[in-house]
């Protein structure tokens, strides 16, 4: 069974030969020939050129033996072709700007055309279709609304969402109404990337974690449902990504996405129980357990592929974004770890 039959079949709870692995962020920062790259080249001329983002999206296929690419991109792409300003500062992250927070601002925004703003995207696709050969599946991802909306506000990353939040609950029709323009730009991203050949989407609401159940139901469901729902006429699997998912799984579940990926705080076997059969699960080794010595590592590995037990659909992966100090030796390890329990010789 070739790698992308594996990705494909899991995502659709069929028979496959051994769990599928992938990692989220698996082509970057942690990879010796990719801190090189990084030396010559900015992270948006990296994440723009498709020779160099092509060849990163390569690497952990050739150097890892994972079962699937996610193009290497970035999340916050779409802000480029809204009028916003996005640059990357080390130790700190993601700085955009202007940040969306009066009126004014809101009336800036601007509807990009993906085939004039973003053509490194297909081009990128493209050429991993052809050297791959088909043999691999390509992930494509976007943010979903409300986390894209809350980088706006924000201007960069948060721990609490305190002027999101504010908008939020002092001005709830602003807010929606932001909620609906980047929905629209949103559904035309994904719907350009899986025209120009993706395999599966990842859609990453990582930052709706930090709402309760009842603002996730009105501010956060419903926006990803419409990116979701949008994507249902090209047949392919759609994943949905939350950090902080545990107390949202039930709802999570009417998105009608193929594949649910976890995060690492909850046991997948405790999961699969709220999930019920009908969906494929994604996870969920906590990324810091890459650091175990490598006895303990494949405990924890072992113990998430136990939780799975017999049932089909499980497609293993971390419970976040592998970390930038982690020991690729030890992420080749928990590939081969995955591979060979799965299906023991």
């Amino acid at each position: 069974m070739d790698a992308k039959t594996r990705f494909l079949n899991a995502c659709y709870r069929l028979p496959v030969d051994k769990t599928p692995v992938w990692i989220m962020r698996q082509a970057g920062r942690y990879m010796k020939p990719y801190q090189n790259m990084r030396k010559r080249y900015s992270f948006l001329r990296l994440c723009q050129s498709p020779d160099l983002a092509t060849k990163i999206t390569m690497l952990p296929l050739k150097r890892l033996g994972v079962d699937a690419a996610i193009l290497f991109s970035d999340l916050l792409i779409p802000f480029l072709g809204m009028g916003f300003e996005v640059k990357y500062k080390a130790k700190i992250g993601p700085q955009i700007k202007p940040s969306v927070r009066d009126e004014k601002v809101m009336e800036t925004i601007t509807t990009p055309d993906p085939e004039r703003d973003f053509p490194y995207l297909r081009q990128s696709i493209k050429q991993f279709n052809k050297k791959s050969k088909g043999y691999y599946p390509l992930i494509g991802f976007a943010g979903a609304p409300f986390t894209m909306a809350s980088y706006l506000i924000e201007g960069g990353s948060s721990h609490q969402f305190q002027k999101t939040k504010l908008m939020m609950y002092q001005e709830p029709h602003r807010f929606k109404r932001l909620l609906e323009k980047v929905t629209a730009v949103l559904i035309d991203y994904c719907q350009f990337q899986v025209e120009s050949g993706l395999d599966a989407i990842q859609i990453f609401d990582t930052w709706a974690g930090c709402l309760t159940p009842l603002d996730f139901r009105e501010y956060a469901l419903p926006f990803a449902r419409q990116i979701i729902n949008s994507l249902k006429s090209y047949q392919i699997p759609t994943i949905y990504f939350l950090k902080g998912s545990s107390g949202l799984l039930k709802d999570i579940f009417k998105l009608g996405t193929e594949v649910i990926s976890l995060d690492s705080f909850q046991e997948l076997s405790e999961a699969r129980k709220l999930l019920g059969p009908n969906v494929a699960v994604q996870g969920n080794l906590d990324p810091m357990a890459l650091f175990l010595p490598k006895d303990k590592l494949k405990q924890r590995i072992n113990s998430i592929l136990e939780q799975n037990g017999n049932q089909y659909g499980h497609i293993f992966n971390l419970g976040h974004g592998v970390l930038p100090t982690t020991d690729e030796d030890q992420v080749s390890f928990l590939v081969r770890t995955v591979h060979e329990y799965s299906n023991p010789k």
